[in-house]
């Protein structure tokens, strides 16, 4: 039967064993699961002396979710988008889990990394999210969303899963990926928009892609990648957060913030 939010739940207990054990719970730990479906992620976080909040947009499946956990003091069950979700600034421990959906997961990601109201999230995501988050630099996966989740977090590999652990099986595979928090200060959101803007044009020169990118004359852009070292014939790949954290210094009065 298709699923009313197209979803693909998790069956293999040993995947979702792997998932809780990287999140490195702790007695007393604040955990927070989003979307836990049929809670095959659930049964295993019930089990921990834990504080457990699901977020479930399903209302059927919430209400499956209230019979069986209903009762518990340590669980707490919220019928709601979790994007329309304050993040509480008292939980400053709190832990995330999730076997996200993929048609909103790096929405979901963004979310959590900048509301610094998180130690460690362990998160599932199509496969190919997941190797942009840990694309490494001039390599083709490496971008915008790789130096965005890279600034705000640790992030490593914790396994790779098969569409065959679901049910039904999804056409695209998965990965599960551990982020630490790096307790980073928000950086002037002119940064991200000239990173989202020179790598739409990622084919092109850095000079060329600032210039496409930015209302800005190119003498003036070449002398400042001259200024900063930066040689104007790399492509945006080439670029840590730092030279564009530098080049927004310079830059940022023709960025028109969103």
């Amino acid at each position: 039967m298709r699923q009313p939010y197209g979803q693909n739940f998790l069956k293999d207990t040993s995947i979702a064993a792997a998932i809780v054990e990287a999140l490195g719970i702790e007695q007393g730990d604040k955990v927070v699961e989003i979307g836990p479906g049929k809670g095959i992620l659930t049964s295993i976080l019930a089990s921990k002396d834990i504080e457990l909040t699901l977020i479930e947009l399903d209302k059927n499946l919430a209400a499956k979710l209230m019979e069986r956990y209903g009762s518990r003091a340590n669980i707490k069950i919220v019928q709601a988008d979790f994007m329309n979700t304050a993040l509480s600034p008292s939980l400053d421990t709190q832990k995330f889990i999730s076997n996200l959906p993929y048609y909103i997961s790096t929405a979901i990601i963004e979310k959590i990394l900048t509301s610094h109201r998180w130690d460690v999230c362990v998160l599932m995501v199509q496969r190919e999210v997941g190797q942009r988050m840990l694309a490494k630099i001039s390599s083709k996966e490496y971008g915008y969303f790789s130096i965005f989740t890279q600034y705000f977090a640790e992030i490593s590999k914790v396994c790779s899963v098969k569409a065959g652990a679901f049910s039904p099986p999804p056409k695209v595979e998965s990965v599960v990926l551990k982020f630490i928090n790096k307790r980073q200060n928000h950086p002037d959101q002119k940064i991200f928009e000239l990173i989202k803007g020179v790598f739409t044009h990622r084919r092109k020169t850095i000079l060329n892609a600032l210039s496409y990118s930015l209302d800005c004359k190119k003498s003036e852009i070449s002398d400042i990648l001259a200024m900063l070292g930066i040689d104007p014939k790399l492509r945006p790949e080439s670029l840590d957060f730092t030279s564009f954290n530098h080049l927004t210094s310079h830059l940022g009065k023709y960025i028109i913030s969103s």
